[in-house]
C-alpha cells in the first residue's frame, strides 16, 4: 500500500487483518506522528516497514503477528527520528523478525515481553545508554528473561 504524506495519524486498527499488505510504501519525511494501537495488527504477509521520522510513538500491538517481517527500521534509516514511546506487545509474535535498533530518541525502556513469539530475533540495539531491556512492565509480566531465552535462537547470545 502506498500512504500519501498527507496523514498525521495511522489510526488504531487502520490495516487489522489485511493479511496480503506486503510492504508500506511511506515517506520518510511525511508527517504521522502516531501509529495507532493494532494498526498492522496480523498483516502476516507484511515483509519490512521504514518508519517517518516523526513517528513519537507505537501504539500495543501495532505490528503484532506480522509473522513474515524481517526487518523493521525504526531510525529513519539513519536520519534523526522522534520515537519517544512504544505500546504493549508492539512485536509480539512477528516470528521471521530478524534485528531491531531502537533510535536515541527513546526515553522509557523496552519490556522484553514485546519480543515474545520472536523466534528468529538475532539481535536488540539500543542507542540511548540510559534505556534498559526489562522485564514486567508490560502486560504479560510472566515472559521474562528466562522465557526469552528460551525463545530466541542461540545466535542471538553469539
Amino acid at each position: 500500500i502506498k500512504l500519501e504524506n498527507g496523514l498525521d495519524t495511522i489510526g488504531n486498527y487502520a490495516f487489522a487483518n489485511c493479511r496480503n499488505i506486503q510492504s508500506i510504501d511511506l515517506d520518510i519525511g511525511s508527517m504521522i506522528s502516531v501509529i495507532g494501537d493494532h494498526a498492522f495488527y496480523n498483516c502476516q504477509s507484511l515483509k519490512s516497514y521504514v518508519m517517518p521520522k516523526q513517528v513519537t510513538k507505537l501504539g500495543d500491538s501495532a505490528f503484532e503477528k506480522c509473522t513474515e517481517l524481517k526487518s523493521i527500521e525504526l531510525c529513519g534509516n539513519h536520519s534523526k527520528v522522534s520515537l519517544e514511546k512504544l505500546g504493549y506487545d508492539v512485536f509480539k509474535d512477528c516470528s521471521s523478525l530478524e534485528g531491531i535498533t531502537f533510535p536515541e530518541s527513546l526515553e522509557e525502556n523496552i519490556d522484553i515481553s514485546m519480543f515474545e513469539g520472536c523466534e528468529s530475533l538475532k539481535y536488540i540495539a539500543v542507542k540511548n545508554n540510559k534505556i534498559n531491556l526489562v522485564t514486567g512492565e508490560g502486560l504479560n509480566d510472566s515472559f521474562g528473561f528466562e522465557e526469552f531465552k528460551a525463545v530466541v535462537p542461540e545466535s542471538f547470545y553469539v
